[in-house]
């Protein structure tokens, strides 16, 4: 489900407008466009499946294999040059409980994938997904790995009703695309398969945070040729913007100018907003979540601000930033986070009942949901 939602907040100056009550970072941003994001993401929020996201990302690593390794395949043990920590190994046992391995480290004079955090672009080094396909190339399992861990890569899961066949696959941030032998399973094993095949958008754990962060930096040299990330001087639809709610408390994130270009979501090229995440004054980030595309028109997402950092510091402004898969990092503004007098209320004076409405939309559940979609017709006509 898509549960990102626009917020309405008071401005710092005393404009007597309709939009005196808007606090946008977007100077573009008019109190009827934020209504209208409003109903799509209402839209959004029951016509969401994830079921696809994980055949976008896999036909994203073949596109990456290609544009960044020059190789229409993925990597198999036969280019491993003898030493096979990229290589894939699955194995399935009684139960039809399946595992996927990185490396043969178990093997003697084998060795497994390294998984190496680190902020440095130059030293992050991690396999970050695994994947596994079934014989109708439907990816059925899929993992996004923390770089922080001190065991060696790994994904264990139930095998879907209907397999009869399992390709392990793995994507290693610096040496791409790889491939492991197939393993048939007997015809009893594969009906005796577990759970529907459950594969989902999910993010990555927050200790990767900052590994993702670089990887992110080191692409964005190494691809686009570029030692900093992109940001509103080379054009709106792929900037971040930040809303923040008047109590300063949370805020959420669109891509893109709703009265210009919005950043496309199209699992099928693919092209996307893979990542959205936000940083405080210091750099540390706050929050990340990974997007799925499908049926989705608007990148968005909705975060919390926590009064201080993971360092005990106080948050005072936070910013922005997305990863597109086909043209890299953006930055967008930065926003002060100012104390806001508790006067004001949970809306500001001059903030009408659609307007309102609008802040609860994914915080309360489904019937907030409806409750804010009838408030956002009647503003919509009202402007």
């Amino acid at each position: 489900t898509c549960s990102s939602v626009l917020f309405v907040s008071k401005r710092s100056d005393n404009k007597t407008t309709k939009e005196k009550n808007i606090s946008l970072y977007h100077p573009a941003i008019t109190m009827k466009s934020q209504l209208s994001i409003a109903a799509i993401i209402l839209a959004n929020f029951y016509s969401t499946v994830s079921g696809s996201h994980c055949n976008t990302l896999f036909t994203e690593f073949q596109r990456r294999q290609l544009a960044e390794f020059a190789s229409e395949d993925p990597y198999t043990a036969a280019d491993a040059g003898g030493e096979e920590k990229h290589v894939p190994f699955l194995t399935i046992d009684d139960s039809n409980t399946a595992t996927i391995v990185v490396g043969n480290g178990d093997e003697e004079g084998g060795v497994w994938h390294p998984m190496v955090p680190s902020e440095d672009p130059n030293e992050v080094h991690w396999i970050t997904h695994i994947m596994a396909v079934d014989q109708n190339n439907q990816t059925v399992a899929m993992s996004q790995l923390n770089a922080d861990t001190d065991t060696y890569p790994s994904m264990t899961f139930q095998v879907p009703p209907g397999v009869t066949q399992l390709t392990p696959y793995s994507w290693c941030n610096i040496h791409g695309f790889w491939i492991g032998d197939t393993v048939v399973l007997d015809k009893v094993a594969a009906d005796e398969g577990g759970a529907a095949a459950d594969c989902a958008v999910s993010s990555f754990h927050p200790d990767t945070w900052p590994s993702l962060h670089a990887d992110f930096s080191r692409l964005q040299n190494a691809v686009f040729l570029s030692d900093v990330p992109f940001d509103e001087s080379n054009g709106e639809k792929h900037v971040p913007y930040i809303t923040l709610t008047d109590e300063n408390s949370n805020g959420s994130i669109i891509v893109g100018n709703p009265e210009g270009e919005i950043h496309p979501m199209d699992g099928e090229a693919p092209h996307w907003i893979t990542e959205i995440y936000v940083v405080d004054q210091t750099g540390a980030i706050l929050d990340l979540t990974s997007l799925d595309p499908t049926n989705v028109d608007i990148a968005t997402y909705e975060f919390d601000i926590p009064e201080k950092n993971a360092n005990g510091e106080d948050v005072t402004s936070v910013k922005a930033y997305a990863w597109c898969n086909i043209h890299g990092l953006y930055e967008g503004p930065t926003v002060e986070v100012a104390a806001v007098s508790s006067s004001s209320g949970n809306a500001a004076a001059g903030t009408s009942e659609a307007e309102n409405s609008a802040l609860h939309i994914g915080k309360n559940g489904r019937k907030s949901v409806v409750l804010a979609g009838a408030a956002i017709v009647a503003g919509l006509n009202a402007l």
